[in-house]
């Protein structure tokens, strides 16, 4: 996978730093911010979206008069390179100072993120004549994905699907959940992914009824249902994928239903992601699929959410949530069964969203292999 990071390189030098001041002037409109007006982002996700820093410490202010990056010295060399289209500053407190610099542009009503401190916002209303607080602007923003950043998730897919096929042929009968996990992690690296995109899950056994297990020293027993949920990170962005195998044996009468009840629903929920649709009305019409299957009640969670520089992203696929599905999301699909003390399955993919046929980044079989 070393090509896709030269190919990334030669094509998108520095993806974000590229897009980040059309997505500032975005966010600008979105809240349609007039004189008098400002906004204060501090979640790293956030900040590296609309700036390119990647460092774990800063905090993004801006208005009409123009924006601002605060962090502190231990990155002000990679600030300065990952950030060369806005001034920079260093100071530990970098809320207190992003809102000193405000007020000194003469800003008195402030939009923060639903995700700030509450220390923080408590020196905010101490400051500002008016606080709001918006969950929705960046999440609705980051939801529809540009050509690079897709570009970059599919990266991060290819790695995905290469190393757990790659693991999934060394599988042998004895081998702990921990030490598959360790092997296809070790993997992803080789690969070439510049992280994980969240705990791998590996759960075999009984264990793979629980949906977010985390992976103990179990070993691998023939005839076991084996759930791994696994992604790799790319450039920031992740990708999300599950499949289900057998180990050491052909699948039984009851691992065979659940396997193909959720191998349907999750047929029914890609061709359900169309634009238009509700994200409530995508996740009922999985769990009908399952209902139908005669397992509603063991089908625990949403059938999916968005994904891109974080793991879990607006929108998401559950009962009763908001937002209509646009092209250029990207979303996972992963119903799952699960019975209790005796085993689960789940398959899931990351899927993006077009005005035709929806794409899937992750595509690799799904059947209920047999490993080990």
């Amino acid at each position: 996978m070393n090509l896709l990071y030269a190919l990334w390189s030669d094509c998108c030098l520095s993806p974000v730093n590229v897009e980040g001041a059309s997505r500032r002037n975005r966010l600008l409109e979105y809240l349609n911010l007039t004189t008098g007006q400002g906004v204060i982002i501090c979640e790293p996700a956030q900040v590296r979206y609309l700036t390119g820093f990647t460092g774990s410490h800063a905090t993004l202010c801006g208005s009409v008069a123009g924006w601002s990056l605060v962090t502190d010295a231990r990155y002000e060399t990679q600030a300065a390179t990952e950030c060369p289209d806005i001034p920079i500053m260093m100071d530990r407190k970098s809320f207190n100072r992003c809102a000193q610099n405000l007020v000194v542009e003469g800003v008195n009503e402030l939009w923060v993120e639903e995700s700030l401190a509450a220390v923080n916002y408590v020196h905010a209303v101490e400051l500002f004549d008016t606080v709001t607080v918006n969950s929705q602007a960046l999440s609705s923003l980051r939801s529809i994905k540009s050509p690079m950043e897709l570009q970059a998730m599919q990266a991060a897919a290819s790695i995905t699907v290469a190393a757990l096929l790659g693991t999934v042929e060394c599988i042998e009968l004895g081998m702990s959940e921990r030490e598959i996990a360790v092997a296809l992690e070790t993997r992803f690296f080789a690969e070439g992914a510049d992280g994980l995109a969240f705990e791998t899950i590996v759960a075999a056994g009984a264990h793979s009824a629980i949906p977010h297990h985390r992976p103990s020293d179990y070993q691998l027993s023939k005839g076991d249902l084996l759930v791994i949920d696994c992604g790799a990170s790319f450039a920031g962005y992740r990708a999300d994928m599950t499949r289900t195998f057998v180990a050491g044996a052909e699948p039984t009468g009851w691992q065979r239903e659940i396997h193909e009840v959720v191998l349907s629903a999750h047929g029914v929920g890609i061709e359900s992601l169309s634009p238009g649709r509700g994200a409530a009305e995508i996740d009922q019409l999985v769990r009908s699929r399952v209902n139908a299957g005669g397992y509603g009640l063991e089908f625990a969670h949403g059938t999916g959410h968005g994904v891109g520089l974080e793991i879990h992203e607006w929108p998401l696929l559950v009962p009763g949530a908001a937002g209509t599905i646009r092209a250029g999301m990207a979303l996972t699909i992963e119903p799952g069964v699960y019975l209790v003390g005796s085993g689960g399955v789940r398959v899931e993919d990351t899927v993006v969203v077009t005005e035709g046929l929806p794409r899937i980044l992750t595509e690799s079989d799904r059947a209920l292999a047999r490993v080990g």
